[in-house]
């Protein structure tokens, strides 16, 4: 019988020993793993922005028509804008009503009927992709 106990007082050694052998590698390894990433690295980071300004000039004719007020352009070419991937011309009539082109060329062609006579006024935007840039505006009274 001497043996029997002995064995079992040895098995329950052996797994105190195994918990805390257990214990003590949860308690160390996450930390070693952790001392592994303490490097730091620094890089340089640059940005900056783009105010898109207004076209510079705006060349053409219009005439004015009336019964109905109307305002006719013939748009022969423009200041061009650094980065602009396009224009937006917009002609608002007396009456508050506009009508908006993007141009594909230098020259285009706009019509715009109003009810009353008045001023119009002529607006040229440069755009990259879909922002739009300051505008630059003329008026024509008609």
């Amino acid at each position: 019988m001497g043996t029997i106990g002995q064995s079992r007082a040895s098995q329950r050694a052996r797994r105190i020993v195994a918990v805390l052998l257990v214990a003590f590698l949860l308690v160390t390894i996450p930390s070693i793993a952790q001392a592994a990433f303490q490097a730091t690295a620094s890089g340089s980071l640059s940005s900056s922005t783009y105010v898109i300004p207004a076209p510079a000039s705006i060349a053409g004719s219009y005439t004015c028509g009336t019964r109905p007020s109307s305002f006719n352009l013939s748009l022969t070419g423009y200041g061009k804008v650094a980065r602009a991937t396009g224009y937006r011309l917009t002609v608002t009539a007396p009456d508050g009503s506009s009508t908006t082109q993007n141009l594909t060329g230098d020259t285009a062609t706009l019509n715009k009927t109003s009810a009353s006579a008045g001023v119009y006024t002529l607006t040229l935007r440069a755009m990259v992709g879909t922002w739009t840039g300051a505008a630059l505006s003329r008026t024509y009274t008609c």
